[in-house]
């Protein structure tokens, strides 16, 4: 994969000046003869933490359909997007995916989506930037390009993965790429004042009265939250679910568990699951890659869970560590199981027992990169064929505590908002949600005929070193 070839870049960008800037220097150096759109879906919906890497996946994709549909591209033209998460502890993870299948690289197509008044969502990045403090930093030269590999097109069917189904939740009722894009382009805000079933912030600030500065912690008012029936509600309903077994497991294994996340995370894979069936249906769209053959074994979501019980479907959980510390609300919970049910670990083995998998199985909390280093992991296991089809899902719920604790830390941004490489970088606003994918080697998709979102072509995880502070990224990196 070539830097010149990437056509957008979703970025980490939480809206600090010190890490934008370095972010962006990092950027520069990449990317300092050519010129990419740069976007981050944060100044839509907020920091969604440890599931902040799948919304920036999913990002990509929906800003590569429109570019793909906007500039033209033919059956046979690639384009490339980058997605880069980073995570407080200084944990970091990249994805390249590419729009389709193919060897052909596009050139980087001239699409802009609108700018919201308070922060870029995508904008050309060059060495020209229009921020002073951009202008003036020192471009490094280039990183010098890999010599062409002569087996690539083996390499790629080996080592590239498909991504053959999808599901997201997020703040604003954002469910598909469609409805993501559509925030995109508007620059729509979908954060907004704590509701009034989460907790009172003027009760939570008299009551720490002269303990903590009441400017403080008023920055725990705002958030890109998701609407109380999405938490609570059960999992959707469509055709290719509701008359099978799988809904039915779905629905006994929610109703054991008042763990909101797990409840999000199961909503999350039966939703991926119907996807899958949906796009491999005839004539549920238009799109040229769905599967119109009736013997495609995708034709319900029973028929699907079997295919992934016998093709030893792996796991990959990203997310905070201990799930469920107080409710969204603030209440301590009374379950005496709550060690073991609502830790991360019970939330991906969850996954598995509900759909009876049996390949591998874990869970990641790297903090802010959680998600994507989930997709990583679960990327290699494909290649190494230690599972034949893997499943990545991360979440992120708000909760009282920790976002206390983050703005007693001076994290939050007084305003609510996330003013990504932006002049009025103050901080971020947390954000809440849940993504999944469904992986398989492109290899055995294009064998098996799957409708393909797009193909995994690289991915890295690594570890900044020293830095500044905890939070702060390396200037070395």
């Amino acid at each position: 994969v070539r830097a010149a070839d990437v056509c957008y870049v979703e970025a980490h960008g939480t809206g600090t000046k010190l890490g934008d800037l370095i972010e962006a220097e990092a950027l520069s150096a990449v990317y300092s003869e050519s010129s990419v759109h740069l976007g981050t879906v944060k100044a839509n919906i907020g920091h969604l933490q440890a599931a902040a890497g799948m919304a920036g996946l999913f990002a990509a994709l929906a800003a590569l359909q429109h570019a793909a549909a906007s500039s033209g591209a033919g059956d046979d033209d690639c384009l490339l997007a980058a997605v880069s998460s980073r995570s407080t502890a200084g944990s970091l993870a990249h994805v390249v995916v590419a729009s389709r299948a193919r060897d052909r690289v596009s050139p980087p197509p001239q699409w802009v989506a609108h700018i919201p008044q308070y922060t870029p969502v995508v904008v050309p990045y060059t060495r020209a930037h229009p921020q002073a403090q951009l202008q003036q930093t020192h471009i490094p030269a280039p990183v010098a390009q890999r010599a062409v590999d002569p087996c690539s097109a083996q390499r790629r069917d080996r080592d590239d993965v498909a991504i053959i189904g999808l599901s997201c939740q997020f703040p604003g009722g954002v469910t598909d790429l469609s409805s993501l894009w559509s925030v995109m382009q508007t620059g729509k805000d979908c954060t907004s004042e704590v509701p009034a079933s989460r907790w009172d912030t003027a009760a939570i600030t008299a009551h720490y009265a002269g303990q903590v500065d009441p400017d403080t912690l008023s920055r725990i008012r705002h958030g890109g939250f998701l609407a109380d029936d999405e938490l609570h509600g059960a999992p959707m309903e469509t055709a290719e679910c509701i008359a099978g077994s799988v809904y039915a497991a779905v629905c006994a294994k929610l109703g054991a568990s008042d763990d909101l996340s797990h409840r999000l995370l199961l909503h999350g894979t039966l939703a991926a699951i119907a996807d899958c069936v949906a796009k491999n249906t005839p004539n549920t769209n238009t799109n040229t890659n769905t599967n119109t053959n009736p013997s495609h074994p995708y034709r319900s979501c029973d028929s699907m869970a079997a295919c992934l019980r016998d093709a030893n479907t792996g796991v990959f959980v990203g997310g905070p560590g201990l799930l469920n510390q107080t409710t969204p609300e603030g209440h301590c919970g009374q379950n005496v199981s709550q060690p073991t049910h609502s830790s991360l670990a019970a939330a991906a083995s969850g996954i598995a027992e509900a759909f009876e998998l049996t390949g591998p199985c874990l869970a990641t909390d790297t903090a802010c990169s959680a998600s994507l280093v989930a997709l990583h992991l679960a990327v290699r296991s494909l290649q190494r064929g230690e599972c034949g089809v893997a499943i990545a899902a991360a979440v992120h719920i708000i909760r009282l505590e920790m976002s206390m604790a983050c703005a007693v830390a001076g994290m939050l941004s007084p305003d609510g908002k996330c003013h990504t490489f932006d002049e009025g970088a103050n901080g971020y606003v947390r954000g809440e949600g849940c993504g999944a994918v469904i992986l398989k080697r492109l290899a055995d998709a294009e064998r098996d005929g799957d409708f393909v979102y797009g193909v995994i072509r690289g991915s890295a995880v690594m570890q900044d070193g020293k830095s500044a502070t905890l939070t702060t990224q390396s200037v070395n990196m």
